[in-house]
């Protein structure tokens, strides 16, 4: 069985544990979450680049379902040194994790569910466009997202529209974890409008939003 990837929820450095949200997709998260205190387990880690986090604010952070897990630590990272608002949207309001937690930060908050369960009914672009209203996004100076590809596709395009750059923590399968087997792929445009592949567990997971390409 392959490992699988996963980022990090929360960590601390003090204690040195980070804590995983791990949500049942098969055989292999289910066994993940069947583990019990005791129980020893094979990580290879931390692997790749993350976000980019110097600079000025004010932040627009963005993420869609368990897209939240690096956007979290981000945004608690960040929030107290910077003004920072988070987007978050997922399908219902079961599929929206660490609200109450989020809710603590020092951070503005617009929550977003396509069935209206929580916050404002529709997908984050909607939210993004209520923010947009008004030129309201051009206050931001850098953006971070992580979620589905066709949210991140339609963010990418709204962002290089308002020219706010940013970056995206790309979700791909990993079968070796460290850059051989090269699995884990993802299109990504060169200087000179060429197109290379990268790898997103070692050249990522992290990229700049504006040189990934996304297909259908």
């Amino acid at each position: 069985m392959l490992r699988r990837p996963l980022g990090y929820l929360r960590r601390d450095e003090t204690r040195g544990t980070v804590q995983l949200l791990v949500r049942i997709r098969g055989r292999g998260t289910a066994l993940l979450r069947s583990v019990k205190q005791g129980d020893q387990l094979g990580i290879l880690g931390p692997l790749g680049r993350g976000f980019t986090t110097g600079g000025e604010g004010p932040l627009l952070m963005i993420a869609g379902g368990v897209g939240l897990v690096p956007i979290f630590d981000l945004a608690a990272t960040l929030a107290g040194m910077t003004s920072v608002t988070v987007v978050y949207g997922a399908r219902s309001a079961v599929d929206l994790y660490e609200i109450e937690a989020l809710r603590t930060m020092p951070v503005e908050l617009l929550l977003t569910t396509d069935d209206g369960s929580v916050g404002r009914r529709g997908t984050v672009m909607a939210a993004l466009a209520e923010l947009d209203a008004g030129g309201g996004l051009s206050r931001y100076r850098r953006f971070y997202a992580c979620g589905p590809k066709p949210m991140l596709a339609a963010v990418q395009a709204l962002m290089e529209a308002r020219d706010i750059p940013g970056e995206f923590s790309l979700e791909e399968r990993m079968a070796c974890g460290f850059g051989a087997c090269l699995g884990c792929v993802v299109p990504i445009g060169t200087a000179d409008g060429g197109v290379a592949y990268r790898r997103v567990c070692t050249e990522g997971p992290v990229f700049f939003a504006s040189e990934v390409i996304f297909r259908d």
